[in-house]
């Protein structure tokens, strides 16, 4: 079986550097290519290349423009290898004008096993279950049917006490969970501006850092149960929006963190 984002993210080798991508309209956001679909062909490029240590440790994406055409090409370049760590660089570029629209600094690693071991727990959240769906609706980004995603806390579309939520997301096809999909489900919270305001105040985000803590054995344990997001958020104020999300394992493992900052633009009021 083909899982919809193992398709969307299908690179078509160039050369030992450059690979060609088809952008995929199931993966869309508004104008533009989603976010999480980004990223997720950015770490792809760097997992190909050879040899390679064995997993993502940390990636930071610069969206740097809209991606509207059909078809990127990828770069990728090694910047240094060390003993048990190597720094990538990897773009995502315009083939028709050559603009940069993403960039990223990605660092793999061979992981170790160690006995100091220290993690902050997830807060109480409802369980999956019990959790309040929400589906694709008219008007939402395509990427959003392909992941089922439940709000276990958090009211979007008002004002709350405080800018954070917790929802349950899983892939709907099924899709076992990987790095590259911790990648793309990191940029799947709503923005922190609607748990702010009273209606939707858009944000966009220019930057995305995702830290991988769990190794890929506890990673791949998932395998297709969903994955909660505690998201949070330390400011929001004169156009720029923070949002920090980490990500657990339905058994309460810790696998990833992620921060992203944001632009927002509040609407006129009306006369």
């Amino acid at each position: 079986m083909t899982y919809a984002l193992d398709s969307a993210i299908q690179l078509n080798r160039k050369n030992e550097t450059t690979f060609d991508v088809p952008t995929d309209p199931r993966f869309w956001n508004g104008d533009s290519a989603f976010g999480g679909w980004q990223a997720a062909v950015l770490g792809a490029a760097v997992n190909q290349q050879e040899p390679r240590r064995s997993q993502i440790v940390s990636q930071q994406v610069m969206f740097q423009a809209p991606v509207r055409g059909e078809v990127c090409e990828v770069r990728v370049e090694l910047l240094e290898s060390r003993r048990t760590l190597d720094f990538w660089h990897a773009s995502l570029i315009d083939p028709d004008t050559q603009r940069m629209m993403a960039s990223c600094q990605i660092v793999m690693g061979d992981r170790q096993t160690t006995s100091l071991s220290y993690e902050k727990p997830a807060g109480e959240f409802r369980d999956f279950e019990s959790s309040f769906p929400l589906p694709a609706q008219p008007g939402t980004p395509t990427w959003f049917e392909h992941y089922d995603i439940r709000l276990a806390k958090g009211r979007p579309f008002q004002k709350n006490s405080a800018p954070l939520s917790a929802t349950w997301v899983r892939e709907r096809d099924g899709r076992p969970l990987d790095d590259l999909a911790l990648l793309s489900i990191a940029d799947t919270p709503m923005p922190r501006t609607f748990f702010c305001a009273d209606g939707r105040v858009p944000a966009s985000t220019i930057a995305l850092g995702t830290h991988i803590y769990g190794t890929e054995e506890q990673v791949r344990g998932a395998k297709d149960a969903p994955v909660l997001l505690d998201t949070r958020s330390q400011v929001v104020r004169d156009g720029l929006v923070n949002q920090e999300n980490r990500l657990f394992r339905d058994d309460g493992l810790l696998l990833a963190i992620s921060y992203q900052t944001g632009l927002f633009r509040e609407r006129a009021p009306e006369s």
